[in-house]
């Protein structure tokens, strides 16, 4: 089979492993003038659960995983990697921070009856209700930083780092929500709106993984201490697509990946006309008058030249997404990948796929050579 790329399917085994062999044609060399890749073949492995995939690392059934590490893990692969057994790199920040929105669809159930849930000093209050860095200290061990928006430091010069920041100030987010019409007018502790019911809504998130489940718990904890009933309903991934799809909910907390930094590879999400313009789907035009000044603000950066010129455009589009927070961030996690000591050529990347992106490099040191 001849392709393009360093390596080529040699076997498919459905469910339990992919093949790759090296392609003879590929046109690259290294700075020797050696042909790529090293590697004669490549064996991925499909693990449906990270438990076991984590166990086969430790063991050396594997020499590396594709995704990064999860920071319950951290500790006993760092020990590893203290007895010589394993490699940790840290990449850099990730690029796809989670993210919580609320519905902001206006013909939607959540807009009937409780109005408060659409309004801009709702979502500031959650913003600046959560405590970022427990939430990275407590969710993340540590290895996440806070951020206030898409954007991360993992982006590059895309990264606005004077943004406006909601920092944490439950005070603030109490005299907002009051702002919003939300009062303890039962002295129960939980605010309630103008007809004296308790200002409760749902958090939708992926059942199962934990990291998802742990940080939701975490939210939800930290708006009750402002007045806030939160809920979290786990669902399985076909059933949270199709309420999403549906505009058949009050909040969700969920990721994306992108495969790229540049933020003209991510109009789907910016534009009001996007299929991933998640707060407020199917629209063909914009909702709001600062959606409309996205729309314009995306439009002129993707089609300007000058590199210069886009970046500022894309930080005044930053700027009118934190005036509005649409959606809510709160931490990015670092991203640290594993791979066992033999490896080596592995220069990760914070975007996907985070080693296998220049898989060509890749090498394996011979027995008993040290690592360098």
């Amino acid at each position: 089979m001849v392709g393009l790329g360093p390596f080529v399917l040699q076997a498919y085994d459905p469910g339990k492993s992919l093949t790759l062999a090296r392609n003879p044609h590929f046109w690259k060399k290294d700075a020797a003038g050696r042909a790529l890749p090293y590697l004669d073949r490549i064996e991925i492995q499909i693990v449906p659960e990270q438990n076991a995939e984590v166990l086969r690392l430790q063991s050396g059934g594997v020499d590396l995983v594709t995704d990064n590490v999860r920071p319950e893990d951290l500790a006993a692969l760092r020990d590893l990697e203290r007895q010589g057994a394993l490699s940790l790199v840290d990449a850099g920040v990730s690029t796809a921070p989670d993210m919580l929105w609320i519905n902001l669809k206006s013909d939607s159930t959540t807009a009937k009856g409780r109005p408060w849930l659409q309004r801009d000093e709702f979502r500031r209050a959650i913003a600046h209700a959560v405590d970022r860095q427990a939430f990275a200290d407590t969710v993340f061990l540590g290895a996440a930083v806070p951020v206030f928006g898409p954007i991360t430091p993992g982006h590059g010069e895309w990264f606005l780092p004077d943004l406006p920041r909601t920092d944490f100030d439950p005070a603030r987010a109490r005299a907002l929500l009051r702002q919003a019409g939300l009062t303890d007018r039962t002295g129960d502790g939980l605010l309630d709106d103008a007809r004296g019911r308790t200002a409760s809504f749902s958090i939708l998130t992926l059942k199962g993984h934990t990291i998802r489940e742990r940080s939701t718990a975490l939210i939800v904890e930290h708006l009750r201490k402002v007045g806030l009933d939160a809920t979290v309903v786990p669902l399985e991934f076909n059933a949270l697509r199709q309420h999403i799809g549906e505009a058949d909910y009050d909040a969700v907390y969920f990721a994306v990946s992108y495969d790229s930094f540049d933020p003209g590879r991510q109009l789907e999400f910016w534009l009001s006309s996007g299929s991933f313009h998640i707060w407020n789907l199917g629209r063909t035009s914009p909702a709001t008058p600062w959606e409309a000044r996205l729309d314009a603000l995306m439009k002129q950066q993707v089609a300007s030249f000058d590199r210069a010129e886009r970046i500022r455009l894309f930080a005044e589009a930053q700027r009118v997404f934190a005036d509005h927070l649409p959606v809510l961030y709160f931490v990015a996690p670092r991203v640290i990948v594993a791979t066992s000591r033999r490896v080596t050529g592995a220069t990760p990347s914070v975007l996907p796929p985070q080693i296998l992106w220049n898989a060509e490099t890749l090498a394996l040191a011979p027995a008993g050579a040290s690592r360098q």
